[in-house]
């Protein structure tokens, strides 16, 4: 046997329900951005690259690199430097567990350095797209925050096995990871 609610309670209920406070502030703050504009040195490619971490989902970067060769695929790394002034200001690969290894990315940063990422392809148009997710580094206050590392793109592919930067051939792009709205790290 069903019984039909009053209207009463339904009316009731309802008015509690529409009546709890909203969220008003735009971002989580279980959520931390960084951005890096990426510029060429002698090429016109440029860039932006985002991160953004999750608490207890990693880190996830993604966004979009023009000016490339179509259908090429380019090795693109987090560097440990601070600077994109020349090629070489950007110094190694991001290695805060000091493994000393460049590898797969989806083997532990034990294993390889944090900053080694998965290759990306240029499109027919130029345009090559970063997506990708990593729990090996992180935008909060640690060893393996990002924040004020670099992220550098590399002519060639990565192999991930030619030590100690994969073959990924000369530095052609590069930009400075800095935080974007954070609450304090």
């Amino acid at each position: 046997m069903y019984r039909i609610i009053p209207p009463f309670f339904t009316a009731l209920f309802s008015a509690f329900l529409f009546s709890c406070p909203q969220r008003t502030d735009p971002i989580d703050p279980g959520v931390l951005m960084a951005t890096a504009q990426l510029q060429g040195w002698d090429l016109e490619i440029d860039g932006t690259i985002s991160f953004s971490e999750i608490i207890m989902h990693g880190t996830h970067i993604f966004g979009d690199i023009r000016g490339l060769e179509p259908n090429r695929i380019y090795a693109i790394h987090i560097h440990e430097g601070s600077s994109c002034e020349d090629s070489d200001a950007p110094g190694g690969h991001f290695d805060p567990a000091r493994s000393g290894v460049h590898g797969h990315p989806g083997l532990s940063p034990a294993h390889r350095h944090a900053g080694d990422l998965p290759n990306i392809q240029a499109g027919s148009a130029g345009i090559a797209q970063v997506d990708y997710i990593t729990n090996s580094i992180g935008l909060r206050e640690s060893p393996f925050s990002v924040i004020g590392k670099t992220i550098v793109l590399h002519a060639d592919a990565d192999d991930f096995t030619t030590q100690p930067y994969g073959g990924a051939g000369e530095r052609i792009a590069c930009g400075v990871i800095t935080a974007a709205n954070n609450p304090s790290n």
